[in-house]
């Protein structure tokens, strides 16, 4: 089949103008890092700290120097994928204008890194979690995932952990499908195979994919829970290291 070959030129790209960013800043949640001051184990352990004690310290804060680089990256990632979706493009899959291609293209691309810086901040959240509750974990086994939180101890932090994680299951289904499987955000006409009565049957694909406006609701409502999460184990952690 002949397919019409489309091409893009780097000029016809265009950055998101400073009234774009605003819009799109306008519509992201608030979240930050925790804001581990920096305690120089030395001098703690000076001050008459346990060594291990004081280490766990100053890491802190030097993990939490890393979350506030990652959360720069997940909004920068944000702004482009509200910008290029406010800009426009089909819902459906079919043919788009040169603008539109590029739109859906920058739209895909930073859905993609979105998902990831996403994640990525989770598990940098989840050493936070390791050092400042159980610090004997391996920080190289360390992922927010079902068998890290069933490693904290019992009590609100490790609830309110279940609960963000519970709540972002769809984004993290779309991330594994992003990094592992097929694409989310591609028609889906692969062939499966099926048995009845014995017979092998072979199915096609419907082609079905996660809508653009499906991801961008999904976008948003992560950030929500995300917000929520930092704002109550921040109290947690605070509490918990007073």
């Amino acid at each position: 089949m002949n397919k019409e070959q489309i091409i893009l030129k780097a000029e016809e790209f265009q950055y998101p103008t400073k009234e774009e960013k605003k819009h799109a800043f306008s519509l992201l949640p608030e979240f930050h890092n925790y804001g581990f001051k920096f305690k120089n184990s030395l001098f703690l352990i000076l001050d008459g700290k346990k060594i291990n004690e004081s280490a766990i310290l100053e890491n802190l804060h030097w993990w939490d120097n890393v979350l506030l680089n990652r959360f720069g990256s997940l909004r920068n990632a944000y702004v482009n994928v509200v910008t290029h979706y406010a800009r426009g493009f089909p819902e459906e899959y079919q043919k788009c204008s040169k603008i539109e291609n590029i739109n859906r293209f920058m739209f895909d691309s930073n859905v993609e890194i979105f998902y990831y810086f996403f994640f990525v901040s989770c598990d940098v959240i989840a050493q936070i979690l390791r050092l400042q509750l159980n610090p004997k974990i391996d920080e190289r086994n360390v992922h927010f995932n079902d068998r890290f939180l069933k490693s904290l101890p019992e009590g609100e932090l490790r609830n309110f952990s279940r609960i963000f994680f519970k709540n972002t299951k769809v984004a993290r289904d779309y991330r594994n499908s992003f990094a592992h499987r097929f694409p989310p955000n591609h028609p889906d006409f692969r062939v499966s195979v099926s048995s009845e009565n014995g017979s092998e049957i072979l199915n096609a694909g419907a082609g079905s994919y996660a809508k653009p406006g499906e991801i961008i609701t999904n976008i948003n409502e992560s950030l929500s829970h995300l917000s929520l999460f930092m704002t109550e184990s921040k109290k947690i952690l605070f509490k918990h290291q007073n």
